[in-house]
C-alpha cells in the first residue's frame, strides 16, 4: 500500500523542531539588538569624553606663562586659568604647583 502525505506524529515532530529553532532565533535576535543598543550608547558617551578631554587639552596649550614677583622676592613664570595660578615652582604657598603631567614638556620649553 503506498502513502500519500505525512503521519500525524510526523508533522507534529517536524512543527515540534520548527519552534524550537523559530525561539532559539528570536532569543538571539533580541540579544543581538540587545548588545548593539548598549554598544552604541557606550559609544556615545565614549565620544563625549574624548571631546571633553579634547576641549581641556585646547586650553591647557593655550594657557601663556607671564613672569610674576612672589611677596617682592624672586621671580618665576606662572600660568594662570581664571582665578587659579598654577607656578612651575613651590615657593608661594597660596599657588598651586598641580600641573598636568603632559603640560610639563611644554613647561620645560618657556625660556627663562
Amino acid at each position: 500500500m503506498r502513502k500519500n502525505g505525512f503521519t500525524l506524529i510526523e508533522v507534529m515532530i517536524s512543527v515540534l523542531i520548527l519552534s524550537i529553532l523559530a525561539s532559539a532565533t528570536y532569543e538571539l535576535m533580541t540579544q543581538v539588538v540587545d548588545s548593539d543598543i548598549q554598544i552604541r550608547e557606550k559609544t556615545e558617551r565614549f565620544a563625549a569624553v574624548q571631546r571633553a578631554f579634547m576641549l581641556m587639552e585646547k586650553d591647557y596649550t593655550q594657557m601663556a606663562p607671564r613672569m610674576t614677583r612672589f611677596d617682592g622676592g624672586a621671580s618665576a613664570f606662572v600660568l594662570e586659568y581664571g582665578d587659579r595660578k598654577y607656578s612651575l615652582c613651590n615657593k608661594a604657598s597660596h599657588h598651586h604647583s598641580i600641573i598636568p603631567k603632559y603640560l610639563t614638556s611644554h613647561l620645560a620649553q618657556i625660556p627663562q
